[in-house]
């Protein structure tokens, strides 16, 4: 799947406000102890496999190869983000896990959830 960076961009505008230069970035584990906030953002990114793009789409993903990744990774840079500390141990360390070495029946249970912040995971 090729995308120009034009087309992320646009695409990405259409789910979430751009962000103000002037305005710091988000510091994970800094904000608020609102979850809502959080997963606001993770819904309004799920539809588009933008939070997790080389995830499968059935999963929450866009199938996204390695470069695709990097460069929706950066365009997020430039828009509002949200505090996503809380699910962090999901979106990094269990999704992959289950990715690589998870039934079917778990991947299904859990990685769209873990996408759209409806679960979260802790250690």
């Amino acid at each position: 799947m090729s995308m120009t960076d034009e087309e992320i961009h646009r695409l990405l505008s259409e789910c979430l406000p751009g962000r103000d230069p002037d305005t710091p970035s988000t510091v994970l584990g800094a904000g608020s102890d609102d979850l809502g906030v959080g997963r606001r953002y993770l819904e309004a990114l799920v539809e588009g496999g933008w939070m997790v793009p080389n995830w499968p789409v059935a999963h929450g993903g866009r199938d996204a190869d390695d470069d695709l990744t990097v460069r929706i990774g950066t365009a997020l840079g430039d828009y509002e983000g949200a505090d996503l500390y809380p699910y962090g141990v999901g979106l990094s360390l269990v999704g992959p896990v289950l990715l690589e070495r998870g039934t079917p029946e778990q991947q299904t249970r859990w990685l769209r959830a873990i996408a759209d912040g409806s679960e979260i995971w802790c250690q």
